[in-house]
Formats: C-alpha cells, structure tokens, sequence
C-alpha cells in the first residue's frame, strides 16, 4: 500500500519538476560563461547563487528559504527580463 504512495509521490515530484522546468527555462538555461575549466558559478554553487542574489548579507538567507518557490523563480525571472529591457534600452543610446 505504501509503494502505491510512493509512486505517485514520486511521479507528481518529478511533473511538477518537469513543469518548473518548462515555465522558468530562462533561469536554468546555460549562458556559455563557463570557466576554462568548464565550470561556470551556477554549476558549481546550484541554489546557494540564487539565494545569494537574493539576500542582502547571510542573515536574510534564512527568510529567502521561507518564500514559496513559484513566487522566488517569478521574481527571479521577471528580474531577469527587466534587467535584460534595460540593458537593451541602454545598448539603444
């Protein structure tokens, strides 16, 4: 009986992590700014560089870790779109 929860747990898991993936693609793509060993930050520090960004010092890291994800990547990529307009608009000058 357990296994069958399981499973489904697993299975809503994994879609619900297919999905993130899909709707917030920006933020996961990779961006060719790999090191000349091949490594670039986001590889080498995964979600610590989002928290970073994110945080003013380490103290705020723990209240980040307490918003709900789907807000964090919406903001995260609506930052990244905006930063994105403005640097286009700057480039435009």
């Amino acid at each position: 009986m357990s296994n069958g929860y399981s499973i489904k747990f697993a299975r809503f898991f994994f879609d619900f992590r297919k999905q993130i993936g899909e709707d917030f693609a920006q933020l996961f793509e990779r961006t060719g700014n790999e090191t000349s060993k091949g490594v670039s930050m986001q590889s080498k520090w995964g979600w610590y560089n989002v928290l970073y960004s994110l945080a003013n010092n380490i103290l705020d890291i723990e209240k980040i870790t307490k918003i709900p994800i789907l807000e964090m990547l919406t903001y995260l990529a609506y930052t990244q779109d905006h930063n994105n307009k403005q640097r286009n608009n700057y480039d435009k000058f």
